[in-house]
Formats: structure tokens, C-alpha cells, sequence
């Protein structure tokens, strides 16, 4: 019954090097051998096995010869359900995490896709519930779709992995965050070996997880799509025996591309704890914490070798020829540099981003900042650091006088300079100008567009703020605001009525006759309107609504819903616009090659597109909150809706004679009546910005 390996050793032998998957002959469940040779296994699983000098840990026998994945067979193309085969990825992570445990330290392990990450911690985290009781283990996910692929790949492993080796889970329903594993015995009482929490932390948000337990293993995943930092120190009396030090080694791994969640990821890897902490050295002699797969690692550039011309080790027995597939760091690095060459031709200028992040070759390719982002974030920080040093527009408060007239005067507010906005952070701000109205402008020339806020600031403390900006349609192609905002401010003040003032004066001010489009996410602003009889400035929303989706909607008759649709509809158009390449002359007459972002001059709204980034999952299609782009979006699609519907040429409003003999003199264009000298208005013109303004010579004037 028994088989005798290269090494001449039998497998009932309680310390044959054996693999299990090249055994023959394995004694049945009835035979006198098989309580012997199921202790042998498991011992090996624990312990691993030495081969004359080649060592194999116990997490990566247990996964080369027990753990079934799901993949796609290399024949057919379809679904099926199969061992892992050895590769370097998987001996060098089951070597670095064999040897945490045994020091007790933390394991971070961070990188590239495609290196089976999401397979090994899988394979460890069952390994700790089967071969140990009793036990406690912790799996902690940032969002559900993380979580379900966890769950996905551990009921695969139990369902075909051998019984004798792995313990079934004896609560069935996954979506519980308490798993138990054991055996349920004839008279139905329980053989508890262990316990898996499994969490889904929302994003950081969920910390207290780890009360009163004792973990024998913890996990956590995508580590750098949200602050992990909190939970880790809710989890140290979990995590410390008596004596200070770990009960375990802990993982935590993660690969890019959720950069503005990921300081405590970056820090881990950054600022490493060399004693409690696993560490290597880069090639350029930099000690970083934890073990960065880079891109070369990825799947599909491996070529076929032997463990022994793998490890430089001759053991004279049958491991040598034990096939392992092994990076071709030359090939794969020619193919990374191939698809980042062809991705920088992409006219969308995240496609070379995403490149570098899923396969990066660098630790700061990894913490790269525009996952998720298809605004053009180097040249959006080259265009702040720009405005912050060479333009300041006008600080403005605005107010009604006597006669109730809007009038506005110089600000000692300034706009809010933090993203995000925290609890406690002064939200109290001025509104900036850019460019004053244009005198007698044609009707239909500013959209406004508005992100409102639902509640009081006293009720409300989540940090989401009121934001508006006005934007100017083109009316003279010469004219150097066209199509550009010319107004903004976001900001949060103790009474939601001074919001809904605001903006009904902002819409006076610059004539926005059915020009103002707010999300329509709330009521009261709306209504507001109507009630102070101003409803002649919101925009008509019915029609725009069904052209953006191009079906009838029914709904309100103002405001733009926010529907995934039409979130994305507008985010369309302000990365098209922000993305599109300009050639503009400069003071000499030279060509000057730039992109849409730098007619942005709201430096927050510009902190906004850097950091903006999408859901993954869920209703719409923001993940976080992005007021002032709500505001710029619901401006861009009433404007570029009117482009096509309302010409600007073709709206200029019918004077009086009277009107026009009071007016300055204005001559023709085929962009309609441009004035050939300033307009003087009255308004509070007794103070001036205190630095040189962007601003077009004839407000510079006023």
C-alpha cells in the first residue's frame, strides 16, 4: 500500500518529504494507516518540510497540495476548478510571511496585480482556522466587493479541498461577520475550532472591530483604499500577549490606485518599525516595510524552470526537477514599457496612469495620485502653484442696499483652503470674482450652476459645503473669459437661508435670466426662488433632462436630478474640457501649448479634480464629497445645452429707444453687440485688490 519516494522513504514515515499531490496508494479511511498518515500531513502543513536544503514552509505545502482555486483552463477557455502550480510569486511571499510568524512582525505586502495576492491570503487564512484550535482569525475589507471575493474564494477551497485537512465552516451564511468552523457531532452538539471575523470596515469608517478576542491571524486587504491606522490600535489588546509582543504577524496588503485613502499605506511602507516589521532593501539601498511585487511579477511573463536551478540548491532528490515558473524580468520589462509607449498615445491621459499603477516598477508608481481620475493632475498642480504666486481675484460680500439693489464690496474673508473640509474647520468664505458681468450682455450668456446644502449648519455636521459658480459662455472669441467661470464660492454658514439669499442675488448680479441649475437633491433653494419671485432665473430642466438621457423624464420643472446619467453626462464634459489641448499666444506672440484645466482660476475647484475619484459600486458615481464639481457640472451641461438650443448671437434682448440712447456706444459683431468702451457701474469702487488681478483691461478700469 505504500509508495517510496526518490528519498527512499515511505509515506507512513512521520517524516517523509513528500508531496501529497505525488502520492500513490494513500490509505483509505478504513485502513490501520490512515489516522498515521493524516497526522503526518497536517504536521506537514503546519511545520513544512526540508528537503536535503531546500526548505518548504508549511503555508506553501498546504497551497501547493490542498488549495483549489477557480480559473480559467488553458484549452477551453472556460471555468475550472484546479491546484495552484508553483511560481516564484508564491515562493518568495510563503517564504516572507513563514518567517513573520515565526518573529512575530508585521507583513506587508503591497504591489503590482496579477501575483496572486488575493489567492495566498485566502489559502493562510484558512490554513490558521484548520490546523490550529482553538483559534481566532480577522479578515478586514474596506468595501463589499473586496469582502465578496474573499468569501467567493474561501467556500471554492472548502468545498474541493480534503477534508482531513481543512475544517468545514459550520455557519453557512457568509454575509454574517462571525464565521465559526468546527464539526458538528451525532447528538448535534459542536466541536468548535475556531472563528473568523470578517468585516467590511466602510472605508476606515467601522473601527471598533477587534474587542475581546485574542487573533491568531489577521488580514487586512486593500489596505490602501482606506485609513487602516484607527483599527490597528483599537486591535492591540487583541493583537499583544502579556508580554508586548504580537500574538501573530499580522498581513496587510494592498496595490495602488486609492492614493488619497492611502497615507497609513504609505506611511507602513514609507517610515517602517524595523522591530516589529518585516523589511527589505530596494536596489537602490532603500529600506522599505514589507515586500513590493513590482510589475514584473505579473502573470503573464513567467517562463518555466526547476526549484533547483531556481534556488541554486542540489538536494539529489526528486524536488530538483520540481517544475516552478519564474519572472522573465528582461521580457516583462520590455513588455511594461511597450504598453506604457501605446498608452501614452491615448488621447485620455489616464490610460498611462492606470498602466503604471496596475504593473508599477517604482514605490512611488504605486502611491500615484490620479487612479480613478481622468483629470490631468500634473498640469492641475503646476496651474495651483501658478495662481497661488502670479493672481488673486476679487474677495466680494454681497448685499442688498436701500433700495434693494445687489451690491457687493471687498471682502476680509478669504475662500476655504482645505480639502476635505473637516467638523470642526472654519466654513464661513467670501465669494471670489474673476471677471465682473459684462454690461448689457445677451440673455443666456452666464449659467450657474449650484450644489445646495439640505440642511443647517447647527444640525448638520458632515462636511459637505454650498457651492455655485457662475460660468460665461463665449460671446466674443476674443474675449479672454469665454467659456470659463467667472464667479465661485463654497462655503457653509450657520443658516441655510443665507445660502439661498446668496445665490438669488449671484443670479441678479449677473442677469442670469433661466440660468441657474442647482442639484436638484433638495427643495428648499428651489423654492426659495419662487417665493421671493425670482423664479424667472432657474433654469427649465424638463427637456434638458430628456436630452441627456434620451428618453422622457418625468420629474420637477427645475434643477438637475442627480441621477448616475447625468452625473456622468457632466463629468464627461468637464474631463473633455479640462483634458482638451489649447494653443493660446503669449504677451510676444508666440505659441503657447497648454490644456482646458488652466482656464480654471478657483485653486479649490482644481484640488477637487486632482482628488476626484469615481464608486466603484453603489448609487452615482462620486465617491466622496465634491461640491464645487457638482457645481462646475451642473453649470457645463445648462451651457453647453444652451450652445445648441439658445446661440448667443440670436438672444440679444430688445431695447427700448430709451434704453439705448442711455447706453454707451457698441458696435456689430456676428457674436452680437460688444460695447467699445467700459461701462461705468456703481459699485463701491473705493477699494482695490491689494495684488494685480487676471482680469481684462476694461474691468481693471471699473
Amino acid at each position: 500500500m505504500s509508495k517510496k519516494s526518490l528519498l527512499e522513504t515511505d509515506i507512513f514515515n512521520y517524516h517523509t518529504p513528500e508531496f501529497f499531490i505525488n502520492m500513490k496508494n494513500i490509505p483509505d479511511k478504513a485502513s490501520k494507516e490512515r489516522g498515521s498518515f493524516v497526522l503526518e500531513e497536517r504536521r506537514k502543513c503546519r511545520e513544512g518540510i526540508n528537503i536535503n536544503g531546500i526548505y518548504i514552509p508549511g503555508g506553501l505545502y498546504t497551497h501547493l497540495n490542498y488549495y483549489y482555486l477557480e480559473g480559467d483552463d488553458e484549452e477551453t477557455g472556460k471555468k475550472k476548478v484546479f491546484l495552484p502550480n508553483l511560481r516564484d510569486n508564491e515562493w518568495i511571499i510563503f517564504n516572507d510571511f513563514d518567517k513573520c510568524q515565526k518573529e512575530r512582525i508585521i507583513y506587508p505586502l503591497f504591489g503590482a496585480r496579477q501575483i496572486a495576492k488575493s489567492e495566498i491570503i485566502v489559502s493562510l487564512c484558512l490554513r490558521e482556522l484548520s490546523l490550529w484550535s482553538p483559534t481566532e482569525a480577522m479578515a478586514l475589507f474596506a468595501n463589499d466587493p473586496h469582502r465578496d471575493t474573499f468569501v467567493k474564494k474561501a467556500r471554492t477551497a472548502l468545498q474541493y479541498g480534503e477534508k482531513f485537512i481543512y475544517v468545514p465552516n459550520i455557519d453557512k451564511d457568509w454575509s454574517k461577520n462571525e464565521i465559526r468552523f468546527g464539526l458538528t457531532k451525532q447528538d448535534n452538539s459542536i466541536d468548535l475550532r475556531g472563528t473568523l471575523y470578517i468585516y467590511n470596515t466602510q472605508e476606515g469608517k467601522k473601527i471598533q472591530v477587534g474587542s475581546g478576542k485574542s487573533l491568531s491571524f489577521m488580514l487586512i486587504d486593500e489596505a490602501a483604499t482606506a485609513p487602516f491606522q484607527a483599527i490597528v490600535d483599537t486591535l492591540d489588546p487583541a493583537l499583544l500577549t502579556d508580554y508586548g509582543t504580537l500574538r501573530c504577524a499580522p498581513l496587510i496588503t494592498f496595490t495602488g490606485g486609492e492614493t488619497d485613502k492611502a497615507e497609513d499605506a504609505k506611511n507602513l511602507v514609507e517610515n517602517p518599525k524595523t522591530e516589529q516589521q518585516f523589511t527589505t532593501v530596494l536596489d537602490d539601498g532603500k529600506t522599505i516595510g514589507g515586500r513590493f511585487m513590482d510589475g514584473r511579477f505579473r502573470k503573464d511573463c513567467k517562463k518555466p524552470s526547476t526549484v533547483s536551478k531556481y534556488t541554486g540548491v542540489t538536494t539529489n532528490t526528486w524536488i530538483d526537477d520540481y517544475p516552478i515558473m519564474v519572472t522573465d524580468f528582461d521580457f516583462a520589462l520590455e513588455k511594461i514599457n511597450k504598453e506604457r509607449e501605446e498608452a501614452a498615445k491615448s488621447p485620455n491621459k489616464q490610460t498611462l496612469t492606470l498602466k503604471k499603477i496596475f504593473f508599477p516598477l517604482t514605490i512611488e508608481e504605486v502611491f500615484l495620485k490620479e487612479a480613478g481620475n481622468r483629470f490631468p493632475v500634473e498640469v492641475i498642480k503646476a496651474h495651483q502653484v501658478f495662481l497661488k504666486e502670479k493672481y488673486e481675484p476679487i474677495y466680494a460680500d454681497f448685499y442688498r442696499d436701500i433700495k434693494g439693489e445687489v451690491q457687493w464690496k471687498h471682502s476680509d474673508k478669504r475662500p476655504i483652503t482645505k480639502f476635505p473640509v473637516k467638523p470642526n474647520d472654519d466654513k464661513e468664505a467670501c465669494v471670489c470674482i474673476y471677471e465682473l458681468p459684462i454690461p448689457n450682455a445677451p440673455y443666456y450668456t452666464y449659467t450657474i450652476g449650484i450644489d445646495p446644502l439640505n440642511k443647517d449648519e447647527s444640525t448638520d455636521k458632515v462636511v459637505s459645503l454650498f457651492s455655485l459658480c457662475v460660468y460665461k459662455r463665449m460671446l466674443n472669441p476674443l474675449d479672454q473669459f469665454k467659456n470659463q467661470v467667472v464667479a465661485s464660492i463654497a462655503f457653509r454658514p450657520k443658516e441655510l437661508v443665507e445660502t439661498h439669499e446668496l445665490a438669488v442675488m449671484l443670479a441678479e448680479y449677473y442677469n442670469a435670466i433661466e440660468g441657474v441649475l442647482p442639484e436638484a437633491s433638495e427643495a428648499s433653494l428651489i423654492q426659495y426662488f419662487y417665493l421671493k419671485k425670482k423664479g424667472k432665473y432657474l433654469a427649465k430642466s424638463f427637456d434638458l433632462h430628456t436630452e441627456i438621457a434620451k428618453k422622457v423624464i418625468r420629474g420637477g420643472k427645475a434643477g438637475l436630478m442627480p441621477t448616475t446619467t447625468n452625473q456622468k453626462h457632466y463629468m464627461g464634459l468637464l474631463e473633455e474640457e479640462a483634458n482638451r489641448e489649447i494653443i493660446d499666444l503669449d504677451e510676444e506672440g508666440n505659441e503657447v501649448f497648454s490644456y482646458g484645466v488652466t482656464k480654471e482660476h478657483d485653486i479649490m475647484l482644481l484640488e477637487e479634480y486632482a482628488n476626484y475619484r469615481r464608486k466603484v459600486t453603489g448609487r452615482g458615481i462620486h465617491d466622496g464629497n465634491f461640491d464645487r464639481i457638482i457645481a462646475r457640472g451642473c453649470a457645463e451641461t445648462l451651457a453647453r445645452y444652451y450652445d445648441v438650443k439658445y446661440p448667443i448671437a440670436s438672444q440679444i434682448p430688445n431695447k427700448s429707444k430709451q434704453e439705448v440712447k442711455t447706453q454707451s456706444q457698441f458696435f456689430q459683431t456676428p457674436w452680437g453687440k460688444i460695447e467699445k468702451k467700459p461701462f461705468q457701474l456703481n459699485l463701491e469702487q473705493d477699494k482695490k485688490p491689494q495684488k494685480p488681478t487676471n482680469i481684462p483691461s476694461w474691468m481693471q478700469k471699473l
